[in-house]
């Protein structure tokens, strides 16, 4: 279909949003643009132990600066060749060369030095881009907000700074303010990308008009490659006058989390269907956590429809004469004692630091999780907390060692064909269609289920029976609709990426 499938609507509740001007069928592209600035992006919550930052060039994670800009003095670099890339070269190079020549220029942490280094990217689209430069001047910033958040507490410094001089660019306006504005603009709007070694974040003008939904309809996609494009395609079909959504928080983060990220972080309140869902969040128990009233695993959040703000944690329980509930009204409204939040910060804090030890990360998922009864259980197996680091080791299992899948002991293969199920069980409630993560987990369950059947049939393995007693079916026809069903999902990935290689190596199997 030619044309563009949207247009850009306005009210007082979304803001500027897009809107199907007519119907987008599932796969269908929807924007494809490349990023106004594009560089990586450091998230504290997400720094693994020995990680100094992220490359200014290829974005990869380093744990030692393995090389220093000659002409700059930056060392956040992972190769002479990044160290020396003209997309480095050509923006950020000379300014804080000159920065270097007449100020003292110290940064507080990684975070900082690459917030700082893609304002510059941004300011210099005042210098040399006129067009970049007005889409990121109508971009929301949303600086007050962000001021009164402390959220340039640490940088403002290094802002005061900078003066038009070394940009070699004549301007009353003032720096600092527009500086504030651009990383004002970054945190608000831009997209990111957080892979095990692999972190970018880029801005994109068309996309940011995309409004949030906790069950987005479209998929996004971002190239691995250094130029940062990203496209949006309708994950289901999208009916003509509805608003085009995307997540601007982790899919399988709870009702909670995503409370806190987006009244704090954003400044609104989500109100989905998902959010305001009282029934353990559309089913999938993803918040669900023990009532310390009757004991039950029956406690779950959903937002307030209408009225106040606010979060409701009620008791959904079998047990109808319980009729716990509390309301939490912001983040930091936790005086009660017994507030439920606790428990969940209890089992966070209790989390492997390390994630790269597997034994450590297992241990805490049988302790806590899968071989825990349901009677000492503080949160739900099926708690996003479990969900991730689920996924997490799913998508480990075999990839970190040489040979791959076959390399992975009997234990860990039926770990990871089980936690497959758990997550696709999950994910199918929340996101049933052309998801990349779903092609991606489907993926993982095919490469498990024919590893298992591969072992059983030079009987390195017994017959496997699933927590039900039952045979799981290894049969021809089962893995030939697992390897369909993502094939009709990552057939859409950008080529040379992870997922085309998945979508080659099903391709290739079934050709032979």
């Amino acid at each position: 279909m030619s044309g563009k499938p949207y247009k850009i609507g306005e009210n007082a509740t979304l803001g500027r949003y897009l809107v199907a001007t007519r119907d987008i069928l599932a796969g269908e592209s929807i924007i494809d643009e490349l990023p106004i600035v594009t560089g990586p992006i450091c998230d504290q919550l997400k720094i693994i132990p020995g990680e100094v930052g992220s490359c200014l060039v290829c974005c990869v994670k380093m744990f030692q600066s393995t090389y220093v800009c000659t002409i700059c003095g930056l060392t956040l670099f992972c190769s002479e060749p990044c160290g020396k890339d003209e997309s480095h070269l050509a923006q950020e190079c000379k300014v804080i060369q000159k920065l270097m020549v007449r100020t003292t220029l110290k940064f507080p942490s990684a975070k900082e030095l690459h917030n700082f280094v893609l304002v510059i990217r941004c300011l210099l689209c005042r210098v040399q881009c006129e067009s970049k430069w007005s889409q990121i001047q109508t971009l929301e910033s949303k600086v007050n907000e962000l001021e009164k958040l402390g959220a340039f507490k640490e940088i403002s410094p290094l802002f005061d700074l900078l003066n038009w001089e070394d940009f070699d660019f004549d301007s009353t306006e003032s720096i600092t303010d527009l500086a504030k504005h651009c990383l004002g603009a970054m945190i608000t709007n831009a997209f990111s990308i957080f892979l095990p070694s692999f972190s970018r974040q880029g801005l994109y003008f068309l996309s940011s008009y995309m409004s949030h939904s906790c069950r987005m309809n479209t998929d996004r996609q971002l190239h691995p490659k250094k130029d940062g494009r990203m496209v949006t395609r309708a994950a289901r079909l999208i009916q003509a006058g509805e608003p085009i959504t995307t997540s601007y928080l982790a899919c399988l983060s709870g009702t909670h989390e995503r409370w806190v990220e987006t009244t704090t972080g954003w400044r609104f309140t989500c109100r989905c269907d998902r959010c305001t869902n009282s029934e353990h969040e559309v089913g999938t128990h993803v918040s669900t956590i023990r009532c310390p009233r009757c004991g039950e695993l029956s406690l779950c959040p959903s937002v307030k429809i209408s009225g106040e703000d606010g979060l409701n944690w009620a008791c959904v329980g079998q047990n109808k004469s319980c009729n716990y509930g509390i309301v939490q009204l912001n983040y930091a409204d936790t005086t009660d004692e017994t507030f439920p939040w606790k428990i969940v910060q209890y089992m966070e804090n209790m989390k492997p630091k390390d994630v790269n030890n597997l034994d450590e990360v297992e241990a805490w998922l049988d302790k806590y999780c899968d071989k825990c009864d349901d009677k000492d259980r503080l949160i739900h197996k099926d708690h996003c907390l479990f969900i991730q680091v689920k996924l997490y080791l799913l998508q480990c299992y075999g990839r970190n060692l040489e040979g791959g899948i076959t390399s992975l002991d009997n234990v860990r293969l039926v770990r990871k064909l089980n936690y497959c199920e758990d997550v696709l069980k999950i994910v199918d409630i929340l996101f049933k269609g052309l998801y990349e993560m779903r092609g991606v987990i489907l993926f993982e369950m095919w490469l498990s289920l024919r590893e298992i059947r591969q072992r059983q049939e030079n009987c390195q393995l017994a017959s496997y029976t699933d927590e039900n007693n039952q045979f799981v079916d290894t049969s021809d026809a089962k893995l030939s609709k697992i390897s369909h069903d993502s094939v009709e999902i990552l057939k859409y990935s950008f080529p040379d990426s992870q997922e085309a290689l998945m979508l080659e190596i099903m391709q290739n199997y079934y050709s032979q």
